[in-house]
């Protein structure tokens, strides 16, 4: 499938992101309710982004072999205290053809949980990030999510204060197997300057490694907490176990719309604002 690699990327993306809105009392107050602090949560339904994902197979002596292009519009249907609800519409352009899959309703959990998944969180004790020379404190937390038929496990090191506030994380799916896939995601530069869609920004990169018997995938990404969803850019290679790279993945956001307000009730006044990338002249 197109993008198989940047699609399992993103859902591990996702939770990471997710799961920036634990609970906890930080420095004798209050922090944020979950639909404040989270990517998507925060903003309301008819918030919506578009990014386009580009993915090339390469063969055994490193040519092109095919190239796939995938563009995927997400849309918030629906925030809960509970979590909220995302209609993902897929097109894909594939040997010339293009095919538009029918669209997906993904329910989702502050804590990351994915649909009818269950999870739980234990803080473990409290460490210092340093990134660039900042020192961040930071919780330890092990968060486990339960799906149907396994488990994935995560420790991560979690600042209420500081974007994308899961500064560290280890994680191991499907847990409690001889083999499971190891993902370890580190924010390597906060605060960065970033031009997005004609306007000037900050954004934080993360360096993502997924490690499964098969393969090695380095994922490099930009977040920008200004956006529905946070990740705005992702470039990945995918090497085999002999350390040729066998697949190149590249992720650039189209557009976004953020709806502040209760958006879908008639009688409110929502404040809308529309981003896109310049149409060629």
């Amino acid at each position: 499938m197109c993008g198989s690699v940047v699609h399992r990327s993103l859902l591990f993306l996702s939770w990471c992101l997710l799961t920036s809105s634990l609970v906890g009392t930080v420095y004798g107050q209050q922090p944020p309710t979950l639909r404040q602090t989270d990517s998507w949560a925060k903003f309301s339904p008819g918030t919506r982004k578009r990014v386009r994902i580009v993915v090339q197979k390469l063969d055994g002596k490193g040519y092109i072999e095919s190239t796939a292009t995938k563009e995927t519009q997400s849309f918030l249907e629906k925030v809960t205290d509970q979590g909220y609800s995302l209609r993902i519409e897929t097109t894909s352009d594939v040997a010339g053809k293009r095919i538009t899959t029918d669209p997906q309703i993904v329910r989702r959990g502050y804590l990351g949980e994915i649909n009818d998944e269950t999870s739980k969180v234990r803080t473990t004790g409290e460490t210092n990030v340093v990134i660039n020379g900042l020192s961040i404190a930071c919780q330890v937390r092990q968060i486990t999510i339960q799906g149907t038929s396994s488990a994935r496990i995560s420790t991560i090191h979690y600042s209420p204060t500081r974007f994308p506030h899961i500064l560290h994380r280890v994680m191991k799916s499907p847990a409690g197997t001889a083999t499971p896939t190891m993902i370890q995601a580190d924010a390597i530069a906060l605060d960065m300057p970033l031009h997005l869609l004609g306007l000037d920004k900050t954004g934080s990169h993360i360096l993502t490694t997924r490690r499964s018997p098969l393969a090695t995938t380095s994922t490099l990404e930009i977040h920008c907490g200004d956006v529905p969803g946070s990740l705005v850019s992702l470039t990945s290679t995918t090497r085999n176990k002999s350390g040729k790279v066998t697949e190149r993945s590249q992720l650039d956001l189209i557009s976004y719309r953020v709806v502040i307000g209760e958006g879908r009730q008639p009688t409110s006044r929502p404040r809308l604002r529309l981003f896109q990338r310049a149409s060629p002249r």
